[in-house]
């Protein structure tokens, strides 16, 4: 009787054992679509359009600034309510501009890519020149800015986040 059951054992284990080594399915990528080059695509569109955005700052187009931001897009300032909307964004940076030249360095930390949103998170840097005189103001932070993905390929700010690493005064 020790024979049937050891023999029922080991063909047992042979079956555990084949079905571990049988090959698993892949999953399946969107057809014609190469996963790890769309990521590197869109990671560097996602980095070209951040530079886009701190140079317009840079040299006060506001024009160009907005261009580069959903029309439902929100900014959230510190110590300010939420400035919501395309052509809100642009008064809001139109009086910045008006008062100020900006000089913005952005260093990024991350960029994360999931399916058509994606987030950077960088720290930056920015000297505002009064325009009229005075001493320049100094200030440090975090930044994080959500993109989404457009119908066209292309990446656009949906939700702008920052605050400073200085004690508030």
């Amino acid at each position: 009787m020790r024979c049937p059951i050891i023999l029922l054992g080991v063909i047992c284990l042979s079956f555990v054992l084949l079905s571990a080594c049988t090959p698993q399915a892949e999953p399946q990528a969107e057809p014609g679509v190469d996963e790890s080059t769309r990521t590197e695509a869109d990671v560097e569109a996602i980095m070209k359009v951040n530079v886009d955005l701190i140079d317009a700052f840079n040299t006060g187009d506001v024009s160009a600034a907005v261009t580069l931001v959903m029309e439902d897009a929100v900014d959230l300032p510190p110590h300010r309510p939420a400035v919501i909307g395309r052509e809100n964004i642009r008064s809001f940076l139109q009086s910045d501009v008006d008062r100020f030249t900006m000089h913005f360095a952005d260093e990024i930390i991350e960029v994360v890519v999931d399916g058509d949103l994606a987030v950077i998170w960088s720290n930056y840097t920015v000297t505002l020149t009064p325009r009229d005189g005075g001493e320049p103001i100094e200030n440090n932070g975090k930044w994080l800015k959500v993109l989404k993905r457009q119908s066209d390929g292309s990446w656009k700010f949906s939700r702008n986040i920052w605050n400073s690493d200085n004690p508030h005064t």
